[in-house]
C-alpha cells in the first residue's frame, strides 16, 4: 500500500510570483551596462523557472510506502527515511511551520507544511498510525 500527497496549488503559486518578479527585473536590464545584480537576476530567473519544473515533474510532495518516505523538497531536493528508523512524528499547527520526524539515532527530519494541504496532513498521520510503527504527535 502506497500513500502519495500531492503539492498544494500555493505552492505552485509562490514560484509563479518570483518568476514574475525576477522577469521584470530583467526586463529593466541595460544591455550596454551590465550590474552586478543583473547576473543575479538572471541566475535566479533560470533557477527557480528550473525548480519549477522539478516539482511539476515531481508532483508528489511526499510518498510513503511500506518500507519508506521519500519527500521531494524545494530546489532539487529529495530526501528518503526508512520507516524502521523513525521514532515519532511532532506535528506543528500553523502557516510556517514543520512536520519533524525524530529518528532514532537522534537526527531530525522536516518538511514545510505548507507545502500540504491539511487534510493531506491528516492522512499521512492516520496512514502511519494504522501501520503501528510510529507514534504520531501534534
Amino acid at each position: 500500500m502506497t500513500l502519495k500527497l500531492r503539492r498544494n496549488i500555493l505552492s505552485y503559486l509562490s514560484y509563479a510570483v518570483l518568476i514574475s518578479l525576477f522577469c521584470n527585473a530583467i526586463t529593466k536590464i541595460n544591455f550596454e551596462s551590465l550590474e552586478i545584480i543583473d547576473f543575479v537576476n538572471i541566475f535566479g530567473l533560470v533557477f527557480i523557472f528550473a525548480s519549477l519544473i522539478w516539482i511539476l515533474i515531481h508532483h508528489n510532495f511526499i510518498v510513503i510506502d511500506h518500507k519508506q518516505i521519500t519527500i521531494y523538497k524545494d530546489f532539487f531536493r529529495i530526501t528518503r527515511i526508512a520507516i524502521a528508523d523513525i521514532d515519532k512524528v511532532e506535528e506543528s499547527v500553523g502557516i510556517v511551520s514543520n512536520t519533524n520526524f525524530h529518528l532514532k539515532n537522534g537526527k531530525k527530519e522536516k518538511f514545510t507544511n505548507s507545502n500540504l494541504k491539511s487534510k493531506d496532513l491528516v492522512a499521512m498521520a492516520d496512514f502511519l498510525s494504522k501501520m503501528k510503527v510510529i507514534n504520531v504527535e501534534s
